[in-house]
């Protein structure tokens, strides 16, 4: 917690930004992860918190990925902290404060001090040399510009809420990533175990037919489409094997975890989802998206921008003042000289600099509103695609489950029919892979519904580590 301590100013002013509820605080991923959006890397805040008395060790212990299972919270907060794309994102924050306190700066009075010592060399008929020695000092101040200093500084602080919102954005944008690979492992790893409780089911049926074969109550062919069964049963636990292998090194590159590292995950717990009128939905989104909140920012820059050119081809009024002192021995001299006053720069003529400055400012407020206008048809469009995918995540997971309870049934009868000696083995062959198929398809439409879940909070800029 040494990084909480260490910068704790600046994680104030970034957790807003990340929408992370309180209640998460007490994580200590959490607190990496805020240090990771304040901008910087793993091992740059590392240092920074031994600066502080900590050691990069322990700092660092905070962004490890745990070894075994992980929950869909630790996966988000741990992509959070580790990936280079929130770092980046918290650089450019930190690059727009900096031209923001430049911008703010140049309000103030610019002082200058400067002092320095010559020798010289008269080559004269009595040859005199010595030493000169100099000092300087000024000072001047910007009374008047007819707002461009105001400009300037109104443009730099509209460039750091868009900056901030533009990594809140990236961090939404991070944490959906990451849960679409969560529960891609999710789903392989479910479909390991469907894969293998098939393979139970095959390999009972095939020692219930080699138990009839041998009292001669089944005939061949229902061995050999028994031992079929069994070896294309094997077959699909492979290669399910193989894909769970597969997503598992995906989500542990994103989470920043070695490719080998054993990550197992845990499905959720169901929290159903908080759905209000579709209308309310798109309010709420045009009003809480971090990337249409950047767009209107840069908007906002763009026409301080416009108000800068207008007031740079315009009349400057400067207070100066300045004093100078020179003592030179050899001659028994030393004298100040001090000055104060106005100054009235007055632009004559620039060629039309300015008015095409400023025309160019316009056009370009123009271009930025046109797609701030695109990003909130797109923002609607995209709030209503993900409230209706969530609705038939939702039908197709209450039918998924029954076609899996029917398909289990039937199976059971079919195999109590073949038991019985009414039924075929190609009838019960038929049904367990039903029941196979059925299996899968609950698992997708489970994994789908809470993806669609993630994916509407998403697109109304309400995502946050906890939203599963």
């Amino acid at each position: 917690m040494n990084c909480l301590r260490y910068r704790v100013h600046t994680l104030c002013e970034i957790v807003p930004m990340t929408r992370v509820r309180p209640s998460t605080y007490k994580l200590l991923p959490v607190a990496a992860m805020l240090c990771a959006l304040m901008g910087t890397s793993t091992g740059s805040w590392a240092r920074d918190a031994q600066d502080a008395g900590g050691s990069v060790s322990a700092t660092q212990a905070i962004c490890a990925v745990p070894a075994g299972t992980i929950s869909l919270q630790q996966a988000l907060e741990l992509a959070l902290c580790n990936q280079p794309l929130t770092a980046e994102a918290s650089a450019l924050v930190r690059e727009a404060r900096a031209a923001r306190d430049q911008a703010q700066g140049a309000q103030l009075p610019q002082a200058t001090l400067s002092s320095s010592l010559n020798k010289t060399l008269t080559h004269l008929s009595g040859n005199a040399d010595g030493m000169i020695s100099e000092q300087q000092g000024s000072l001047s101040y910007v009374l008047f510009d007819f707002g461009a200093q105001r400009a300037t500084t109104a443009a730099a602080q509209a460039g750091v809420r868009a900056s901030e919102r533009d990594a809140q954005a990236q961090a939404q944008t991070v944490m959906l990533e990451a849960s679409k690979r969560y529960f891609a492992l999710v789903a392989a790893r479910e479909a390991v175990r469907a894969a293998q409780d098939n393979l139970s089911a095959a390999q009972a049926s095939d020692d219930s037919v080699q138990a009839r074969f041998q009292v001669g109550d089944a005939i061949a062919v229902d061995v050999l489409q028994s031992q079929s069964n069994v070896a294309e049963a094997r077959m699909k636990v492979a290669q399910a094997q193989g894909n769970f292998d597969i997503s598992r090194a995906a989500l542990a590159q994103y989470v920043g975890a070695k490719l080998s590292a054993a990550i197992e995950p845990e499905l959720p717990e169901e929290q159903p989802p908080e759905l209000v009128s579709i209308e309310d939905m798109l309010a709420g989104a045009l009003a809480n998206r971090p990337d249409l909140q950047a767009a209107r920012e840069r908007v906002a820059a763009a026409q301080s921008q416009v108000d800068l050119a207008r007031a740079a081809g315009k009349p400057q009024l400067k207070a100066e003042a300045s004093w100078a002192y020179q003592h030179t021995p050899q001659y028994y001299y030393s004298g100040h000289t001090n000055s104060i006053g106005l100054t009235l720069e007055i632009p004559l003529f620039d060629g039309g600099q300015a008015k095409a400055r400023e025309n160019q400012a316009r056009a370009h407020q123009t271009t930025l509103e046109a797609r701030l206008q695109q990003q909130v048809d797109a923002v609607e469009l995209d709030v209503v695609q993900a409230y209706a995918q969530l609705r038939a995540a939702h039908a197709a997971r209450t039918s998924a489950l029954a076609f899996k309870t029917a398909a289990q049934g039937a199976e059971e009868q079919a195999h109590g029919r073949y038991d019985a000696g009414v039924g075929t083995m190609l009838e019960w062959l038929t049904l367990q892979a039903k029941v196979a198929s059925a299996r899968e398809q609950a698992i997708s439409a489970d994994v789908t519904w809470f993806e669609a879940k993630l994916a509407l909070a998403h697109a109304l800029g309400s995502l946050e580590t906890s939203s599963h």
